[in-house]
């Protein structure tokens, strides 16, 4: 917390905030080494320094913080980690692993790995996946990982979770199969590749295979 008070944001706080906005990389250090502001400081809504650079993708605020002792894993609604996978910053990431950030720590319900996978950044799965994120998890209504990247018609990212061993048929909280939705979402592509992998466990028979892909194309329309 800011060490001027513990409920409400200083001026020097502030204006650390805005600082690491702009990058200004001489004036945090500044900041930072005086008596006046820590690196664990937040803002009105919760948010600490460290998330704001990550969420930035500031490679050298990243580092500079970490240097100065900031809580890697420390949450709001979020954690640095999950702002900077969120936003594609792979770099960002691999400093905050090298550091001690841990994809185990959840944000309401949801873990880091599992909601970033929607938004197609292969990289940033491949390496949360390379540091123990499980593919696995679901959230608040048991969506996965998968559901969630098949549902943006992300392909590279579907592809990789298959490969990485994803489970195919898991179901959602109400039981619901992503093979009997799927034509709902479109994106022809990541059908055509989800077929494959049930068909290979699953033994579909043609008729249905052909319906399902069908349907897809007919609901795409991007195709």
């Amino acid at each position: 917390m800011c060490r001027m008070s513990s409920k409400k944001e200083t001026s020097f706080a502030k204006g650390t905030f805005w600082v690491v906005r702009r990058a200004n990389l001489v004036l945090l250090r500044l900041l930072l080494n005086s008596s006046w502001v820590d690196g664990d400081c937040r803002n009105s809504y919760g948010i600490i320094l460290l998330m704001v650079t990550s969420y930035a993708g500031h490679i050298g605020g990243v580092i500079e913080l970490i240097l100065q002792g900031v809580d890697i894993n420390l949450q709001s609604c979020k954690t640095a980690l999950f702002f900077a996978a969120q936003q594609g910053y792979n770099v960002a990431m691999r400093f905050l692993f090298e550091f001690g950030a841990s994809t185990e720590v959840r944000t309401k319900g949801r873990c880091a790995a599992l909601l970033i996978s929607q938004y197609g950044h292969i990289q940033v799965v491949g390496t949360l996946l390379k540091h123990g994120a499980s593919i696995h998890e679901q959230i608040y209504d048991g969506a996965t990982a998968l559901f969630l990247t098949v549902q943006g018609g992300n392909l590279g990212v579907t592809q990789l979770l298959l490969f990485s061993g994803v489970k195919v048929n898991q179901p959602r909280g109400e039981k619901t199969v992503l093979l009997w939705i799927l034509p709902l979402m479109g994106h022809s592509k990541v059908v055509r590749v989800m077929l494959s992998a049930w068909s290979n466990i699953m033994m579909l028979p043609n008729t249905m295979v052909n319906s399902i892909t069908e349907s897809s194309h007919q609901s795409d329309p991007g195709r």
